[in-house]
């Protein structure tokens, strides 16, 4: 169990989670301009000064939520910048490997 008893679950089929994250990679393909690992359990992508894919990546958080609950997704909002944050529990880390691979320079 994740934390707080949040199974690390997900209620999609393999070929359904390899679509959601061909989704992940085109949106994020278009929508950020760089990203990192902050840490084993974060990954943050800095989204590009058009926010107008912000309703696209909140679609997308909600729908990812709803069949694996362990994810969490943040923004923060800042005059420069406006920075997405996926993070999972520690038993789930690995996940965000597939998410690093997404990350443009």
């Amino acid at each position: 169990m994740g934390a707080v008893g949040i199974p690390i679950a997900c209620t999609v089929s393999a070929d359904s989670a390899r679509a959601q994250l061909a989704e992940w990679s085109d949106l994020l393909a278009r929508a950020s301009v760089g990203g990192r690992r902050a840490s084993p359990t974060e990954i943050v992508f800095r989204l590009a000064d058009d926010l107008g894919h912000l309703p696209e990546v909140v679609a997308l958080a909600r729908r990812e939520k709803a069949c694996c609950s362990f994810f969490r997704f943040t923004m923060e909002i800042e005059t420069e910048s406006v920075e997405l944050t996926v993070g999972v529990p520690t038993e789930a880390a690995a996940v965000l490997d597939h998410f690093q691979a997404l990350i443009t320079t």
